[in-house]
This record gives structure tokens, C-alpha cells and sequence, in this order.
């Protein structure tokens, strides 16, 4: 039985193009899930992260604060409690500033990651 390799020579030809093709964009990073800005994401995904999680950590404390500021002793010089409830107030207004900022932080983080992966979905100009 003879073999006619001139037939398949255009298909095999067009297979080495497309690998070809698909190797070239392997190389130059357009096969990755997320494009070539994967890692500046998933850089900018941590860093969410974190603040993600200090921001929670700053707010269990606070909430721990308030609760240690219950009244547990009657003091006979009310003036002594007053200045201990607003030292504790003007305190617990620091910390909530505090983390207002850290608030204000993440949505700046979370508003360049939106950035980032909006220009990822935008198309290329060739």
C-alpha cells in the first residue's frame, strides 16, 4: 500500500502554523488566564488582602473596646468617672478615625484593581 504524504502536506502544514501560533503566544504571555497583567492582580488581590484583614482585626478591637467600657465599678467621685468616660471616648474616636482611614485605603486598593482588570477586558489595538 502506497502512502500519498502530498495530500496531508497543506494540513500538517496548517497544524505547524497553529502550534507554531499557539507556542509564540505561550512565549509572549497571552495564554495566561488573566493575561500579562496576572501578576500585578493577583499583587494587587494581596494587598486587598491585607487590609481586608487588619481592617477587621482594627475592628474586633474596637468593638472589644467599647465592651471593656461598660461601667463595672460605681465610683463615689463622679468627676473621676467623667474624665475616665471621655478618655475613653476621645480614644475610641482615634481608633475609629483610624479606621476610617484604613477603610478609605482599601477602596482606593479595590478601585486600582478595578482599574487594572478593566483595562485587561478592554481590547488591544494593533
Amino acid at each position: 500500500m502506497e502512502k500519498n504524504n502530498a495530500n496531508h502536506d497543506p494540513a500538517l502544514a496548517f497544524m505547524r502554523n497553529k502550534f507554531q501560533h499557539m507556542e509564540d503566544m505561550g512565549e509572549n504571555g497571552e495564554l495566561r488566564p488573566f493575561g500579562k497583567n496576572s501578576d500585578a492582580m493577583f499583587e494587587k488581590l494581596d494587598i486587598i488582602r491585607q487590609q481586608q484583614i487588619a481592617l477587621a482585626v482594627d475592628h474586633i478591637m474596637l468593638e472589644n473596646g467599647n465592651d471593656s467600657t461598660k461601667r463595672t465599678n460605681t465610683t463615689t467621685d463622679t468627676s473621676e468617672g467623667f474624665n475616665k468616660t471621655t478618655q475613653r471616648f476621645l480614644q475610641g474616636a482615634e481608633e475609629l478615625e483610624r479606621l476610617m482611614v484604613k477603610l478609605d485605603d482599601l477602596g482606593k486598593s479595590m478601585a486600582g484593581f478595578h482599574e487594572l482588570t478593566t483595562s485587561l477586558n478592554e481590547p488591544t489595538q494593533n
